[in-house]
């Protein structure tokens, strides 16, 4: 019996067009964030994909190559599809200046060679109202050609739709991110422990340093953190290096099973990022059951209830210490009642039955 999907294929629409970064290129929230939708998006609709290579890695004339090679490969899969009708032509939004070129290039390609009833961007961002005040006029321009060319943007959360409705007449709908790792946390488990987690990229706008110097003024030797991410400048290496408190323990970048591994065996997830969107880390610790503390950043306080007590102002660390100790001194029963409104929120905003319906409505 041929299925939805079978029968637009067969009416000569090939439902999804992506471009954007090899998904198996890089780990971030946003390439897991992409998997996610597009995992979501091929059991409902056919998705081909045009991928971009990035160039992390090189430098120089070598990497200059490599981007003029990546863009005329680009420009020859637009070509290879000419004449071929898609129902979305899907791209996530990079706030850079090459990432935007690219993504107008993409643009432009596809309204010459394919053809597209609807051209969705995606913006993983919950900063960038702020960033685009303070751009250059030239990287303003390029932006609200994007805008002009498209029909829809995705955002995290309502408060971002009036921007691009008011400022570019850009309609917009709110998705929200979720968890590929729901399925190991089917329910709360008891996390009596007070083992502390941290899981990002050691760079400055996580506020790593500020945790561990947090952390280290705690008089407690039963207390343990474990810190998993990947620094990314040699300053960041150097500082990981340096540490010596020995209740701290450091890995590089974790993912699957170690992953899973590390949250089964913490009681409280820290993120004291100076900046953040909408974090998936956080969203993972919500689901788990964990106790987080996180900062007062981007979309970060709607991702809780009312009133949620663990969040601190970015940059403060004798707050952050203050809700470290906090946590660590809840008992059972507060823990439980903090863990399961948070569990009720993330079920309502963030859990995958959420983002299948808000996806299923979207590319509907």
């Amino acid at each position: 019996m041929a299925t939805s999907k079978d029968l637009r294929v067969s009416q000569g629409l090939n439902g999804v067009l992506f471009f954007g970064e090899d998904l198996d290129d890089v780990i971030t929230g946003i390439s897991v964030s992409n998997r996610l939708v597009l995992g979501e998006l091929e059991k409902f609709r056919s998705v081909e994909k045009i991928v971009d290579k990035n160039v992390l890695g090189y430098s120089g004339t070598r990497k200059n190559l490599l981007k003029i090679a990546h863009l005329l490969k680009m420009i020859s899969a637009f070509v290879s599809k000419s004449r071929k009708h898609y129902d979305y032509f899907y791209v996530p939004l990079s706030v850079s200046r090459l990432g935007a070129l690219k993504i107008l290039l993409a643009i432009i390609c596809s309204k010459i060679f394919i053809r597209v009833r609807s051209i969705v961007l995606h913006l993983h961002r919950g900063d960038f109202e702020s960033k685009y005040k303070t751009m250059s006029l030239p990287d303003k321009l390029i932006f609200r050609l994007i805008f002009k060319m498209s029909n829809k943007i995705l955002v995290l959360d309502e408060e971002q739709t009036e921007l691009f409705i008011n400022e570019f007449g850009l309609h917009a709908e709110v998705l929200r991110n979720t968890t590929d790792l729901e399925s190991q946390f089917p329910s709360l488990n008891d996390f009596a422990n007070n083992d502390i987690l941290y899981i990002s990229n050691f760079i400055p706008e996580k506020g790593y340093q500020i945790l561990v110097s947090a952390f280290g003024s705690i008089d407690n030797d039963s207390i343990k953190m474990v810190m998993a991410g990947k620094p990314s400048l040699m300053d960041d290496i150097e500082y990981i290096q340096s540490i010596d408190d020995p209740r701290i323990s450091v890995f590089g970048p974790v993912i699957g099973e170690e992953k899973i591994g590390l949250i089964k065996k913490s009681g409280i997830f820290v993120l004291p990022s100076l900046n953040e969107g909408q974090p998936i880390s956080i969203i993972e610790a919500i689901c788990a059951g964990l106790v987080v503390i996180a900062t007062r950043v981007g979309l970060v306080p709607k991702m809780f209830p009312p009133n949620y007590p663990f969040l601190v102002s970015p940059g403060d660390e004798k707050a952050l210490k203050s809700a470290l100790e906090h946590a660590l001194t809840l008992d059972n029963d507060e823990r439980r009642k903090l863990i399961d409104q948070n569990r009720n929120w993330y079920d309502a905003n963030f859990s995958n039955r959420a983002h299948q319906k808000h996806l299923r409505r979207i590319f509907d």
